[in-house]
């Protein structure tokens, strides 16, 4: 399956303004908001979000470490690199990814990360 054909889980940390843009573009995404899942501990949204059959969106680390360190199911992560930046350089980055068409399996983690005005793009399956 690639990834923009895949469903979607927004951690709190992804602006709303993304999260609509992506809903803009039919792709299926819920908020941790949506899924009464604001507030829970990460491990808690990874295992919620495998049993939903989502990718989780993110820019923390720390989903990474519980799916490679810790051995917790995950249906994927999508980590967005750096963190905390404006909504449009997010989007920019989203777009960047969804245009590489990525094949996904369970468990694969591709982290996103922007440096000016280039996006690297890793895949860890």
């Amino acid at each position: 399956m690639r990834l923009i054909e895949s469903s979607f889980l927004a951690d709190e940390n992804i602006q709303p303004d993304v999260v609509a843009h992506l809903l803009g573009k039919n792709i299926d995404i819920i908020t941790v908001f949506d899924a009464n899942l604001a507030g829970k501990p990460d491990h808690v949204l990874l295992e919620e979000a495998a049993k939903a059959n989502r990718i989780i969106i993110t820019h923390d680390a720390d989903f990474g470490n519980l799916a490679v360190f810790k051995g917790l199911p995950c249906r994927g992560i999508l980590y967005l690199r750096p963190g905390h930046i404006a909504s449009r350089f997010v989007i920019e980055m989203l777009t960047a990814v969804f245009d590489q068409s990525i094949s996904v399996e369970p468990g694969t983690i591709i982290i996103a990360q922007r440096q000016n005005d280039s996006v690297t793009i890793r895949i860890r399956r």
